[in-house]
């Protein structure tokens, strides 16, 4: 594992977190937010790096998702309509759906009634369209429409002061995280919640809109190894599934914001730990990480040194030329197949032959897969 960690994961990140502390000083930040939760790592080594760097800015890791700013920034009249939000709804079943979206109880057999049943990795097409029918006539029925309006404008007032809290919206903050669209940053843009005019930096490691449609923001938005709309750097298609590996954080997605007694906005987190990564070894992984990141800021003087070709170069290797250790150990890597983190599969599965993977739920990892095929 150590390995990887301080020859593969090691330099991706620090050299990925030296660059942000540099644009903060550079473009004088006063205040960068690590986005949950792969901003949690990169947070913990921003605090290490500072102050070799010289760096002094307001370091914080803040809670946040997809799925909950994008609700907030909705239209409960619109939800029904094809969109990166309808889609993460699919990933509920009928129970879960109506809990996330503050519906009562009552509306699950009504769900159930219209085609939306209980969710199946292995199902096919024909059935995941059955669904996605099930929802979509579900979603635009009158006494739905009505009770998705108290939820979205109460997630939109509740994100509305939680970014006011942390500053989020400042034009001297950055917000931090790994990419990759900016659906999450743009929902929160649209939410406001900041001064009347301002909107933050946001500092990606890879940032690649898919349309111009997801790019309405594009100028706000600094990516260190590449930026699809500004044509720096090149696209690498692996890179989510790897840099999200090596952030993992140790807790739950955020499930929704709530007030505490003294009327601040909290988050409400699924699980105060990520017990799957931390069976597989986060904590050891983790120790190790910290110790290369300490080691560079005791030792590093050439700062300003630009490490990407070689940070591609190692990705490319580790993702598709693994040695058998690294598809035995990394292969394991717990990896959530659903945005809400309730399914759990493995970075790779044993194959022999890549048309082999065929299934909704087969790992991401094709060399390791077919490396750990060879070995069984």
């Amino acid at each position: 594992m150590n390995e990887v960690t301080c020859g593969v994961a090691g330099p991706m990140l620090v050299t990925y977190t030296t660059w942000v502390l540099c644009e903060a000083r550079r473009a004088g930040l006063r205040r960068l937010r690590f986005l949950s939760r792969e901003g949690q790592v990169l947070f913990e080594l921003a605090r290490i790096l500072a102050p070799a760097l010289d760096v002094d800015v307001d370091l914080e890791y803040v809670h946040g998702n997809r799925l909950t700013w994008s609700l907030a920034a909705a239209d409960a009249g619109r939800l029904g309509r094809p969109s990166w939000l309808f889609n993460g709804l699919l990933e509920f079943g009928p129970a879960e759906l109506c809990a996330r979206l503050k519906l009562p109880a009552a509306f699950v057999p009504r769900l159930v009634s219209a085609g939306f049943t209980e969710r199946s990795i292995g199902a096919g097409p024909a059935d995941r369209e059955a669904r996605a029918a099930g929802l979509r006539e579900f979603l635009g029925l009158e006494p739905v429409v009505a009770a998705l309006s108290a939820t979205v404008g109460s997630a939109r007032r509740l994100l509305a002061d939680y970014a006011a809290q942390h500053r989020l919206l400042d034009a001297t903050t950055a917000m931090v995280d790994t990419g990759w669209v900016g659906r999450q940053v743009d929902a929160l843009i649209a939410v406001g919640g900041g001064p009347e005019g301002e909107r933050p930096r946001v500092l990606f490691w890879g940032y690649q809109p898919s349309s111009p449609a997801q790019a309405d923001n594009a100028d706000i938005f600094r990516a260190y190894m590449y930026n699809t709309v500004t044509g720096h750097g090149t696209l690498l298609p692996d890179a989510p599934f790897v840099m999200e590996m090596f952030c993992t954080s140790d807790h739950g997605t955020l499930v929704e914001y709530v007030r505490d007694p003294d009327g601040r906005v909290v988050p409400v987190l699924a699980a105060s730990r990520n017990v799957a990564a931390e069976q597989w070894g986060l904590g050891r992984y983790r120790a190790a990480l910290y110790c290369f990141a300490e080691a560079v800021a005791q030792r590093c003087v050439h700062w300003d040194q630009d490490l990407r070709s070689m940070v591609r170069r190692l990705l490319e290797l580790f993702w598709h030329h693994p040695t058998a250790a690294e598809a035995a150990i990394w292969g394991g890597f717990p990896y959530e197949f659903t945005s809400d983190g309730s399914i759990i599969t493995s970075v790779a599965r044993p194959l022999r032959d890549p048309a082999e993977r065929v299934r909704v739920d087969d790992p991401p990892w094709l060399a390791g897969s077919l490396l750990l095929g060879d070995l069984t």
